[in-house]
């Protein structure tokens, strides 16, 4: 059986504040390329916020794009949960 590398992150978010959370991953997420699977906290983009009002984004969005790029760059695949106007959208992105 071959082992199976996991990073998980748990870091610290900025409260509806996804440019600034998608900076601070955009930093750390280099340092998980080693990983076959690389886990980021739920809602990562909107420090847990529910406010969609302000927090929403629309498919195809800054930070589903911020995902595909630096998953794609990392040749890793993501799963990835986020708020679209009013609804939530699961997403895998794979190679």
């Amino acid at each position: 059986m071959q082992d199976l590398s996991v990073t998980i992150f748990q870091q610290d978010l900025a409260w509806q504040d996804a440019p600034a959370n998608r900076a601070q991953f955009a930093c750390l997420l280099p340092a998980a390329a080693g990983s076959a699977l690389i886990v980021l906290p739920e809602m990562f983009a909107t420090g847990f916020s529910i406010e969609t009002k302000i927090t929403a984004e629309p498919e195809q969005g800054t930070t589903e794009q911020f995902l595909i790029e630096i998953f794609t760059s990392l040749r890793k695949s993501a799963v990835g949960l986020m708020w679209l106007t009013c609804e939530i959208l699961v997403r895998s992105f794979s190679l």
